[in-house]
């Protein structure tokens, strides 16, 4: 993550429009709302793979998916919704990912009323912290891998 974040925002993928639209907006929201959400490190996302320094290492959000592993959205796999558009209801899982590898994954939902809801923004906020969960050792200095249970 560190790595893909030292000189440019980090690429978000979005997959499935929920509010029926050309995914562009939704794209761009999703990104502002999953910006500067680690607290401990914070950093820039963006919905333009020219943007990024090192698009392979990405998060990919799946909205309204069917069951789907973070393995199967990092490998490309695109599901279509399984709900109309604008059904008042969200379901997202998202997977950070290196290349074809799902380095993590998380799901959540959240009733919505719109592009512009403050739950939609809630929800990925929420997301993105439990994607890349707390990062207070790294901020030190300190590795996983240097660490002993």
């Amino acid at each position: 993550m560190v790595y893909a974040i030292s000189r440019g925002p980090m690429l978000v993928d979005t997959v499935n429009d929920p509010f029926g639209g050309n995914g562009l907006d939704l794209a761009e929201r999703v990104a502002t709302a999953m910006s500067y959400q680690v607290p401990t490190l914070p950093f820039a996302f963006t919905a333009n793979s020219g943007r990024a320094i090192h698009p392979q290492i990405r998060v990919v959000l799946a909205f309204d998916a069917p069951p789907v592993s973070g393995f199967e959205l990092c490998g490309g796999t695109r599901k279509a919704p399984v709900r109309p558009p604008n059904s008042g209801r969200i379901d997202a899982v998202a997977a950070f990912c290196d290349g074809a590898e799902s380095l993590s994954e998380v799901h959540g939902w959240t009733e919505v009323t719109g592009l512009g809801d403050p739950r939609l923004q809630a929800l990925l906020g929420e997301m993105t912290l439990n994607l890349f969960g707390d990062n207070t050792e790294m901020k030190k200095g300190h590795s996983a891998s240097t660490t002993s249970d």
